[in-house]
């Protein structure tokens, strides 16, 4: 009888355990540590994931800044609803909308991590990518909304295909990204910080890709709110009161300290890592010039009132960082390529 390593790789088994034990944890999360109903208690508000009544409210009612990213919203709920016909307690950590998100979370995590986990070239060290992703992904349970999980795994794609050059995956996975949460925009910067990187492609393709990716953005932008109706942001509009940036909405408050202190070291990280990959690779400026764009995002998102205490809202500023220590880990001291192992 063949051995197990045989018939499985030590790599591959480790892989799987990695999955699995993302899996578990972030199961813990929804059921065990139940972040939203203690949120619900402070706020003296109802928890969406314990009352469809209220989910629909939040997520499926016309207007609301989450009813525009409507693909994870509806996925979500026609699970639960489906859940429900089958299964139903009084308890509700097991009310069908938290047992749906304990099945589709774990999915979407993996989704993300795939094409790093079966990248047959061995450009990205995975296990740093693993522990990095997955520490992002836990941290942002912090709060739950349907379309987390999945635009940060198209996202994490997207920026895959984009990092091996690979155009129009990277623009699907974008306009994929785009019907649950607007980071899609994110793929759009990632096209423009591309063309002013690589040299692989002819000057015209370096031109003309950055345009397709925005017209390809704004058009599904106009398309998805002119059939999902939603707020621009959280206040309506754009804030640009600069005041309002920095003193109010909670920026001094300790959660936001620490997600923006956390993000900030995770970022100097990366940028200190980054500088093992050799100067030719143009993914080195790639990764650097996303670091240093990390100040940018920040006013950014104040300016669309974002909460910057909830971490999930910077996991698109992450993610370049997170693939670039995965990548400088294998890293050459000299040539394009990286090394087989660690």
């Amino acid at each position: 009888m063949p051995s197990l390593s045989r018939v499985v790789s030590r790599d591959a088994l480790e892989k799987w355990l990695s999955l699995v034990g993302l899996a578990l944890a972030l199961e813990l999360v929804l059921f065990k540590f139940l972040p939203d109903l203690a949120n619900s208690l402070i706020q003296h508000d109802q928890s969406s994931l314990a009352d469809f009544g209220e989910f629909e409210t939040r997520y499926l009612v016309p207007g609301s800044v989450h009813h525009a990213r409507f693909l994870g919203n509806h996925l979500l709920y026609g699970l639960a609803r489906l859940i429900e016909g089958l299964y139903h307690s009084t308890d509700p950590r097991l009310h069908p909308l938290r047992v749906a998100a304990g099945i589709l979370t774990p999915l979407y995590a993996w989704l993300g991590a795939f094409l790093v986990l079966r990248d047959r070239k061995q450009r990205f060290d995975w296990r740093c990518f693993m522990a990095l992703y997955a520490l992002l992904a836990l941290i942002g349970q912090y709060v739950f909304y349907p379309s987390d999980m999945p635009s940060l795994a198209l996202l994490s794609m997207a920026l895959f295909c984009l990092l091996e050059e690979r155009l129009w995956a990277a623009l699907v996975l974008m306009l994929l990204t785009g019907l649950f949460r607007e980071s899609a925009f994110h793929i759009v910067w990632f096209a423009v910080v591309w063309a002013g990187c690589s040299r692989t492609r002819a000057r015209w393709e370096r031109l003309v890709w950055p345009g397709v990716f925005a017209v390809a953005f704004a058009i599904e932008y106009v398309v998805v709110r002119r059939f999902f109706p939603g707020e621009l942001s959280s206040a309506g509009g754009l804030v640009l009161d600069p005041k309002a940036w920095f003193l109010e909405g909670g920026f001094l408050s300790l959660t936001t300290i620490c997600s923006l202190g956390l993000a900030c070291l995770l970022t100097l990280a990366a940028l200190l890592r980054v500088r093992d990959i050799t100067a030719s690779d143009w993914r080195r400026a790639f990764f650097t010039i996303n670091c240093c764009a990390f100040p940018a995002w920040i006013i950014f998102y104040r300016m669309m009132a974002g909460n910057l205490s909830e971490f999930r809202m910077l996991f698109p500023v992450l993610m370049p960082g997170i693939y670039g220590i995965a990548y400088a880990s294998l890293a050459r001291g000299a040539g394009d390529r990286p090394q087989s192992g660690t």
